[in-house]
């Protein structure tokens, strides 16, 4: 389908919608215009974070003293995976690759001087949080900063499957008077966009089937990263980290950047704000029209906000222009089996995602209906 064709079926949504949240200010031109722009960063950990072991809802299932023995459970399964992987990565430091890469894509956007500063300390001097806040500001604005950039970032592998992801939180603040002009947390994961995923966070543990309960993790979650000396794991970590990075640049408005609103889309998804997932999809295909990734979340965005025919038009173009792409395929499946109840419809395109590659979905399958 041509450009012209692709702008047709997306006219359906609502282009003007924007992805943002809404602050007094844009934080562009205070970025661009600083003279001098402070930034800290602040992790959850030096290691990898390693939480497979599903244990821990499983067991609380049974109470308080079934979730008290799930974390006891959980907490050697997981200590014996981070060893594994801590032992793997050796010299390697993901906390300091995903600083870099920040200052780099900062650099890179920004004409003015950028210095890295202590994050928020304590504040037990204070008489409140507010004060030690406004006394940081007070300093770092006497030293010469206009603006202060404060980061936060996570990653590791989670739930039961050992997904690997990459999360980062940022705030921006006016240093001239400590106002908050900008806030945003993008949660990276590589893994498709499917519309049977549970819209959550994915650094929660995912939950267990309670049907058919289970006290470890599979076999392969952590066994999938040691290959080839863990060298698969720090690549994939590092586009999960660069997918991360470019999200906030691009919320950060210095640049449009197709991954970087991708990657907000489907973090909007998550959080289940679909209006937010629908604007960052269509600007990420407004931006890259050849690329299939963006568009497949928009189609699962309005199928999840019961924009089933929508959705569907989308994922039949998707479908025609991108035969190979599997997650075009499973989706449509699913919008046929889930959102138009129509069994029949959905098993050819079920079966042409298993071809390809896709995971098999017993949601799906328990509706498929073969027409006589």
């Amino acid at each position: 389908m041509n450009t012209q064709g692709i702008s047709c079926i997306l006219a359906v949504c609502a282009l003007s919608l924007s992805g943002a949240p809404a602050f007094a200010a844009d934080p562009a031109p205070l970025l661009k215009e600083a003279a001098s722009v402070a930034w800290s960063l602040r992790g959850d950990d030096e290691e990898m974070t390693i939480r497979v072991s599903p244990a821990r809802q499983t067991l609380a299932i049974g109470g308080m003293i079934g979730n008290v023995l799930g974390k006891s459970i959980d907490a050697v399964a997981n200590d014996r995976y981070e060893k594994r992987v801590e032992e793997l990565l050796a010299s390697y430091d993901p906390g300091a690759v995903f600083a870099e890469r920040i200052r780099e894509a900062l650099s890179e956007q920004l004409t003015s001087s950028l210095t890295a500063v202590e994050p928020m300390g304590s504040a037990a001097k204070y008489s409140s949080q507010e004060k030690a806040e406004d006394a940081r500001f007070e300093r770092l604005a006497k030293q010469g900063h206009d603006a202060l950039l404060d980061f936060k970032i996570g990653y590791g592998l989670f739930g039961a499957e050992g997904t690997l992801v990459a999360k980062i939180k940022g705030k921006l603040y006016s240093l001239d008077n400590g106002r908050r002009i900008w806030s945003e947390s993008i949660v990276v994961i590589e893994e498709p966009i499917l519309g049977t995923q549970k819209l959550k966070d994915p650094t929660k543990q995912l939950l267990p089937n309670v049907s058919s309960p289970r006290l470890t993790a599979k076999k392969d979650a952590i066994d999938q990263w040691l290959v080839d000396d863990g060298r698969e794991l720090r690549t994939r970590y590092e586009t999960a980290v660069d997918g991360a990075v470019r999200g906030v640049i691009s919320s950060l408005e210095l640049d449009d950047d197709p991954l970087g609103e991708y990657y907000l889309g489907k973090t909007a998804l998550y959080k289940k704000k679909f209006e937010r997932a629908e604007g960052h999809f269509l600007r990420a295909t407004e931006l890259a029209p050849d690329s299939p990734r963006a568009r497949n979340g928009l189609v699962v965005t309005l199928g999840h906000d019961e924009r089933v025919e929508e959705a569907l038009a989308i994922a039949q173009s998707l479908t025609s222009d991108y035969p190979d792409f599997g997650p075009g395929w499973f989706n449509l499946s699913w919008l046929y089996a889930v959102g138009m109840k129509d069994g029949v419809s959905a098993v050819e395109p079920y079966h042409r995602a298993l071809e390809l590659g896709m995971p098999a979905s017993k949601r799906i399958e328990k509706r498929l209906e073969v027409e006589d």
